[in-house]
């Protein structure tokens, strides 16, 4: 039996809920598997560009991984040892930003603000054990949420 895109949508937007951190096509490909639901790549991908067009999933770039996109914001903070994504929320990075292409007559398609770093979490256990390499190791499974969703 053939799945409308109303069906992809829906499992799609499942197991991007059902994730704590931002995932890639490759890891709702494999999920869907893991549930029992099939997605090839290739019909993940379109879909993801469709919820995206409909403001329901948001591309976190440098990750190449998706979330799903419950409220607006203007960027966001992500920690690089646990994917823990928080939320921007402030116009005026944006429009600093606006104003100084504006100067430089630097015309803007679209931009992506993401900064990269720790979480408060990690950045306290790195200060704790001291332990600057483990920080560069990225966890199998993490615990943390996307916050600020």
């Amino acid at each position: 039996m053939r799945r409308t895109p109303e069906d992809l949508d829906a499992l799609i937007l499942d197991l991007l809920a059902r994730s704590n951190r931002p995932i890639s096509a490759y890891d709702i490909s494999h999920r869907s598997m893991d549930v029992g639901r099939p997605v090839v790549p290739n019909q993940v991908y379109r879909t993801l560009a469709r919820l995206i067009e409909r403001g329901l999933v948001h591309r976190v770039e440098s990750l190449s991984a998706y979330m799903l996109r419950q409220q607006s914001f203007d960027g966001c903070m992500i920690c690089d040892q646990c994917h823990t994504v928080q939320l921007l929320s402030n116009a005026e990075v944006i429009s600093g930003l606006e104003d100084c292409a504006q100067r430089l007559g630097f015309a803007i398609e679209r931009t992506v603000v993401e900064l990269h770093g720790h979480c408060g979490d990690c950045e306290a256990n790195i200060r704790a054990t001291g332990d600057h390499e483990a920080a560069l190791a990225l966890p199998t499974v993490s615990s943390s949420p996307i916050v600020g969703v």
